[in-house]
């Protein structure tokens, strides 16, 4: 498949399914090796990717006087509203409405949290259950914490500045991150809350922006790179059965591994041809991918350990866990497509109606939290 389909890079839906699935995995199957951490870190390398990349060709327009900064604010804004706002805030309002299964005891699930993007915070200092079905929103938070600011920062600042940004973003992310490990703050509150997590996006908007300059990419267009980084990621999932900890924060793995994902992001969009690519461009891998936010969103929220009991495999234990797994996930599809194809690809069509008739529109590569151009 050509890279003519100009309007998403091909292979990114591909990964966000594989992200997907090893977060699901995780949830549901208990598969360790940090399969969750890995999908969400490669998740925001890729909206990194995307979105900074985004900003970035934003502020070239506005240099070019194709528009002022305004109206580049208002389609970043109109954009971002309507893939992540819809998915998002109606699965809240429906959590509410039937918020006592969730909260039997009546102590309160703090959708106030929830709505203003806080998750991260609230799961780590408040809430004490990052396992339950609403541990899954912080990943959503940290990033709409991020695009808070970025678009002054990308949008007003000249264009020639946004990769020194990024990599200042990094700088200062491990610094604080290393802060946080010295003075002893838990594993799982660095996990959640972490500046490295803002790092991640950084690093896949650094990667966005330097491979529209050919000095950069031409070294990218060799196996070498990919193995190098596909290396690096297993030799740190490995890396699990020494450690056999929940939540992988150690300072400089977690650097280490981060750069790996982002030059792995970095070469599929530089091999566009290769047969890794093509594989990520399997039909019915590359629709799961569009469909992965919904799915993301959704998946925590159906039970899987309580379906043996229901179709009388409550006594076979490993059938029944595998069943149940399997029935979920056939059921977080089904809803994640009739979300995508009902409610979430049609409220997009608004775009064309909504955005500046002046400003050409380029398609979103659609598909999980944060993966929008």
């Amino acid at each position: 498949m050509a890279e003519s389909t100009k309007f998403r890079i091909l292979g990114f839906n591909g990964l966000r399914a594989l992200c997907v699935i090893a977060v699901f995995l995780s949830h549901k199957c208990n598969l360790e090796f940090y399969a969750a951490p890995l999908g969400v870190w490669t998740f925001l390398v890729i909206s990194g990717f995307l979105i900074i990349g985004e900003l970035h060709g934003a502020r070239l327009d506005v240099e070019a006087a194709r528009y002022g900064v305004g109206t580049a604010l208002r389609i970043f804004a109109t954009k971002r509203a309507l893939r992540i706002f819809p998915a998002y805030y109606g699965l809240l309002a429906l959590l509410f409405l039937v918020r006592r299964l969730y909260d039997p005891m009546g102590n309160g699930l703090d959708f106030v949290w929830h709505a203003v993007y806080l998750s991260n915070y609230f799961s780590a200092f408040v809430s004490p259950n990052l396992g339950s079905p609403f541990g899954v929103l912080w990943t959503l938070s940290v990033e709409q914490q991020f695009y808070v600011l970025a678009p002054l920062a990308f949008v007003l600042c000249p264009a020639v500045w946004h990769a020194r940004i990024c990599i200042c973003v990094v700088v200062v992310a491990a610094a604080g991150h290393l802060l946080m490990q010295h003075h002893g703050v838990s594993a799982r509150d660095i996990y959640l809350t972490s500046p490295w997590n803002f790092a991640l996006i950084a690093l896949g908007g650094a990667a966005g922006i330097l491979m529209r300059a050919e000095r950069y990419r031409a070294p990218l267009r060799r196996p070498l790179p990919l193995l190098i980084a596909m290396t690096i990621i297993a030799t740190y999932s490995a890396s699990w059965l020494a450690a056999r900890v929940p939540d992988p924060i150690g300072g400089f793995s977690t650097f280490t591994v981060s750069i790996a994902l982002a030059l792995l992001v970095a070469w599929i969009r530089c091999n566009q041809e290769s047969l890794a690519v093509r594989l990520l461009e399997w039909p019915p891998l590359e629709y799961f991918g569009v469909i992965s936010y919904g799915f993301y969103l959704i998946h925590n929220f159906i039970p899987s350990r309580s379906i043996p009991g229901y179709i009388g495999l409550a006594n076979y234990p490993i059938l029944g866990w595998f069943i149940g797994a399997l029935i979920s996930f056939a059921i977080s599809v089904a809803l994640a497509h009739i979300s995508w194809r009902f409610y979430e690809k049609p409220i997009l069509g608004l775009r064309a109606r909504l955005l500046p008739k002046r400003v050409e529109l380029p398609k979103v590569a659609i598909g999980a939290a944060g993966s929008p151009t």
